[in-house]
Order: structure tokens, then C-alpha cells, then sequence
């Protein structure tokens, strides 16, 4: 079974997951819910350039980064502050 899973490239902010299902945050302050995990989302849009996955559970969109802070957190344009893994905390450096 194939599943349609779509996110615009300017408007997705970032997404959270998990086993069952994923929330995608826009810009425009709306959420998504989709049934797909956040394994099968990160399968789907991490290729892409301007997705990384930074934890086990968040998808973030890059270009809508704004600073990495001590402690391994990093911090949105809209001011969400999440935890990074030791793994991919590098990419921000």
C-alpha cells in the first residue's frame, strides 16, 4: 500500500512523529496530521536537501533555522527551541 505524503518545501516548518503518525507545522500556524510514521516520513523527505532529521521524533526544515544554542538545542524562526542528538548536532556547527 503506497502512501501519499506531501510537504511543500516553503511552508513546512518541521515535523514530529512517531510510530503511528505525524504532525506536519506550518509556517501559517496549521498542523497536519498524517498517517505515516516519522520513519517513513524521514525514508520520504530527507533526501531532500532542506529536511534533516535532528532526534528519534523531529524532522526539521532548515530553512526555517535559526541558531543552534548551547546544550544541543536548536531554535526556529517562530521560536520553538528543540533538543538535538549528538549524531547530527555537527550539522549546525
Amino acid at each position: 500500500m503506497k502512501k501519499d505524503f506531501v510537504v511543500e518545501n516553503d511552508s513546512c516548518l518541521y515535523i514530529i512523529g512517531g510510530k503511528h503518525e505525524s504532525f506536519v507545522f506550518q509556517a501559517n500556524n496549521i498542523v497536519k496530521v498524517c498517517n505515516i510514521s516519522i520513519d517513513e516520513c524521514s525514508m520520504l523527505i530527507c533526501n531532500n536537501i532542506d529536511f534533516i532529521r535532528i532526534n528519534k521524533h523531529v524532522i526539521i526544515n532548515t530553512k526555517f533555522f535559526r541558531q543552534l544554542n548551547k546544550g544541543r538545542e536548536i531554535v526556529m524562526k517562530n521560536g520553538t527551541i528543540f533538543k538535538v542528538s549528538r549524531r547530527c548536532v555537527s550539522l549546525f556547527k
